[in-house]
């Protein structure tokens, strides 16, 4: 037989509809509580408009900056709990329990609150806004600006909001998805919660120089793992063979080497059998590794030349030249010259090597032996500078002309008055020579090394004790860095001038009778 329990006892609503508020903080005072909110004045208002509600912990204050708080429908009981409370408190508490009615709308606050800033009631802005607010006609005439510059008080008026943010983002926080936690166990028996990156990570360092350091790089500096796929040992046997066949290679004519699914893993094999340079004439390009392209004028004819184009060659083709159907028997052939500008063929890159340049024109000015120094620089390499400014702006001129109509024209005049500037360049280094030799022992030299010697003076002659507090003089130090920036910078163009004389001294001497 079943048990029979008592059934629960039914509680009767109240027929009252009340409307909640969820305040945010301790209510001590209700009377406190509704003047923050605005008073019931401002609840009725927006209860009926369905408006937003304002909550001013400062209700006094003209510049606090209230929480928005937003009235939403709800379903919920209001219940009325009643403890009695007898003398002997041995006797068993009563509870009575009462639902007063429903609770029709809550106003909530979710909302964060702005930063707040309290300007004194002594301030005469906080005197106007308040006069304003009030309606104070007669304060608000007698109101005047202060034309002083008091240091000590700023003024610091708040503006209106301080933080466009009113709500909690969303940050949306997932686990890394190749991230797994392992279990791993230790060598006392207990286990250690690891974490294991199932994704295969890329070995792609790359040996980066920049142009002025002394040493070259005869293998990579980094420490790169064995090859062990396919299609990974395929490209780096292709790339051995590139680099035997040729020292420097741009990464476009490297590209156009390969086939075309083997694009994609080039820069690891490039780090096995290459560097590159930031800057400098072969800026972009893959150097053999053991090999100084600066040490012999034989590399001249593979440094890199930018023609610097500020346009989409793509916009300027017309519809016949760059819709124009390629055989298939002529496809693998364009594709593996597609980096060698012959001044006929409109090409997707704007930098080039001047041995891929095979323009009749331009030819004449990379193997004139006249344009050629003995020592590179960083701007023009072993071309001289207005030599290689020439070249440029033929490049340019032949690129951008194929670009607009198709063609680019016969250039007859390339060479002429280069010779005359290359004679000017040399009469003006002769000239220089001396001067050059002065600027090694120059004032900025004698200022660091005064800087210095006045500065090591103050430190021994202050020698503070081990618990005495020490403060060097910052003008000092920083005297001392400005003049030390301004020497190396100073330092490192006299000697690129130094190096530059030199040699076309050397060339001078060399191409003379």
């Amino acid at each position: 037989m079943e048990k029979e329990y008592e059934p629960s006892p039914i509680i009767p609503i109240g027929d009252k509809t009340f409307f909640c508020v969820e305040y945010p903080g301790y209510v001590k005072r209700v009377k406190r509580a509704l003047e923050t909110l605005g008073g019931e004045k401002a609840l009725t208002e927006a209860l009926n408009t369905n408006s937003t509600v304002d909550l001013k912990y400062r209700p006094g204050d003209p510049f606090s900056h209230a929480i928005k708080g937003q009235i939403l429908p709800t379903s919920k009981l209001l219940v009325k709990v009643t403890r009695r409370v007898k003398k002997n408190k041995e006797a068993e508490t009563k509870w009575e329990t009462k639902v007063e009615g429903v609770v029709t709308n809550t106003l909530r606050f979710r909302n964060l609150a702005d930063f707040q800033y309290i300007v004194p009631k002594e301030d005469k802005v906080y005197q106007l806004k308040e006069a304003l607010t009030k309606g104070n006609v007669q304060h608000i005439i007698d109101y005047r600006v202060d034309t002083d510059d008091n240091l000590e008080n700023l003024r610091n008026i708040p503006p209106p909001i301080f933080t466009i943010t009113e709500g909690v983002l969303s940050y949306g926080y997932r686990q890394n998805a190749p991230v797994l936690r392992v279990r791993v166990k230790q060598p006392d028996g207990s286990f250690k919660i690891k974490l294991l990156n199932r994704s295969r990570s890329v070995d792609n360092a790359i040996t980066v120089v920049r142009y002025h350091e002394e040493n070259m790089p005869t293998k990579s500096w980094h420490n790169l793992s064995k090859l062990t796929d396919k299609k990974e040992m395929a490209i780096a046997k292709v790339l051995e063979e590139l680099f035997e066949a040729r020292p420097i290679w741009s990464r476009s004519a490297i590209v156009a080497r390969l086939p075309y699914e083997k694009n994609v893993a080039i820069r690891q094999g490039l780090a096995r059998y290459a560097y590159t340079f930031t800057n400098g004439p072969w800026q972009n390009c893959w150097v053999k590794y053991g090999i100084d392209p600066r040490k012999d004028p034989k590399y001249r004819i593979y440094q890199s030349i930018d023609i610097r184009k500020h346009f989409s060659v793509k916009d300027r083709l017309t519809s016949s030249i760059y819709k124009k159907p390629i055989e298939d028997s002529k496809d693998t052939v364009r594709s593996k010259t597609k980096y060698i500008f012959d001044g006929v063929t409109v090409l997707g890159i704007s930098s080039f090597q001047l041995c891929d340049i095979t323009d009749p024109d331009i030819v004449r000015l990379i193997e004139n032996p006249k344009y050629i120094k003995s020592k590179p620089n960083k701007e023009s390499g072993y071309y001289y500078k207005c030599v290689f400014k020439r070249i440029r702006y033929a490049l340019r001129t032949k690129y951008e002309s194929l670009a607009e109509t198709g063609t680019a024209q016969h250039i007859e005049d390339i060479e002429e008055g280069l010779l005359e500037e290359i004679e000017k360049v040399k009469e003006e280094s002769k000239k220089n020579g001396d001067a050059m030799k002065e600027i090694e022992n120059s004032e900025s030299s004698k200022r660091l090394k005064d800087v210095v010697d006045d500065y090591m003076e103050e430190l021994v002659k202050e020698k503070p004790s081990a618990d005495d507090d020490f403060d060097i003089e910052i003008d000092t130090l920083d005297d001392y860095d400005e003049v030390l920036d301004a020497f190396e910078d100073a330092n490192m163009e006299e000697i690129e001038n130094t190096q530059e004389i030199k040699q076309i001294e050397e060339d001078t001497i060399m191409n003379d009778p």
